[in-house]
């Protein structure tokens, strides 16, 4: 429990499952990946090329509810466009990125 000192400290989990967005994308080397968790929970985050092959597992276990942030190294694949699967128990978020190198 938190000390308090007087001040209303607003509840800061975001409301909403969400992968917000994918930066810098189009990305060389480096991007990151923004999501939103309201519920702390068992969180998978994978990357996949466009025939559906699983090319990285980024997450898989238990995050705290709030904003995350993970980085992806795209050093060691191909240029060309990935999708992100963001998955926290029935809720699903997928996005788009693009690698060029």
């Amino acid at each position: 429990v938190p000390e308090t000192s007087g001040e209303f400290i607003p509840d800061t989990r975001p409301a909403v499952f969400s992968l917000t967005r994918i930066f810098p994308n189009p990305f060389n080397a480096t991007t990151n990946i923004d999501f939103n968790l309201p519920e702390t929970g068992n969180v998978r985050l994978e990357v996949f090329n466009l025939r559906g092959q699983r090319i990285a597992l980024l997450l898989d276990g238990e995050m705290n509810a709030g904003r995350q942030i993970i980085s992806f190294e795209g050093n060691n694949v191909a240029s060309g466009i990935y999708l992100v699967r963001l998955q926290q128990g029935t809720h699903i978020a997928t996005g788009k990125m693009l690698l060029v190198k």
